[in-house]
């Protein structure tokens, strides 16, 4: 993790995206990028996002809404530039593939999911997502050993230096991410059991038809005579019944 702050603050410097004078690190990244299908452009605002760990806070539509706002813009353009966004995040979301039956692919779901609502959904419901979205957050610095930032009034301000490492409290805080990581593993189960819960209803409601039928079947074989000649199917059925008086 410090690793990607570290080169999210040396991408957050760049003049340029592809500026010859940084070496060849982002035509590295450009060409991943490629290579997966994902918008360079989107995938470089993530990285700069790491530059400052107070702007983390926030979601990235929370903090463009925050520089739009602070830019005097409209209100027509601020819900504009969040669709694009919104779309935009929604691609990248589609096109990453986690590794199968990590936490991350649980997380893959409900992320695509909750994209996918912000777009489409309507009226009081997406106004309570767009709530949500906007909420600051904590971000669990401690156990990657930054310190934290000191709280900023206004806009969130990138750093002119790197954060500074520390070794203590790392701990508790990775207790947490255990905490979180099991949380994730058990609501994936969860889902799992429910699955196989639903299955086995649907056989228990084939096996109780299958019941039905054959006790009608035994009820009219004892109290009526055929009147037409006994079937092979028919006659296995009589001589089950025999077999039962």
């Amino acid at each position: 993790m410090r690793g990607w702050v570290a080169f999210s603050q040396y991408l957050y410097e760049s003049s340029t995206p592809l500026d010859t004078s940084h070496g060849c690190n982002l035509v590295v990244l450009d060409s991943i990028c490629d290579r997966l299908g994902l918008q360079r452009s989107t995938v470089h605002s993530f990285l700069k996002h790491f530059a400052s760990l107070v702007k983390t806070s926030f979601s990235h539509i929370a903090t463009m809404v925050q520089v739009t706002d602070a830019e005097g813009q409209s209100y027509s353009d601020v819900l504009a530039g969040i669709y694009s966004k919104l779309r935009e995040l929604s691609r990248m979301a589609v096109r990453l593939k986690p590794t199968e039956s990590s936490m991350y692919d649980a997380w893959h779901v409900i992320i695509t999911k909750r994209l996918r609502g912000f777009i489409t959904l309507d009226g009081i419901r997406l106004n309570y997502l767009f709530e949500l979205m906007q909420q600051k957050r904590q971000v669990p610095v401690v156990r990657y050993g930054f310190d934290q930032e000191p709280p900023s009034v206004g806009l969130p301000t990138l750093p002119t230096s790197p954060p500074q490492i520390h070794g203590g409290h790392i701990s508790a805080s990775m207790d947490q991410e255990h905490m979180l990581q099991d949380a994730a593993q058990l609501h994936k189960e969860n889902q799992h059991l429910r699955a196989q819960v639903s299955a086995l209803l649907q056989d228990n409601k084939l096996f109780q038809h299958t019941n039905e039928t054959f006790v009608h079947k035994l009820a009219l074989l004892g109290h009526e005579p055929p009147s037409t000649p006994i079937s092979s199917s028919t006659q296995e059925d009589s001589d089950l019944l025999n077999s039962l008086v």
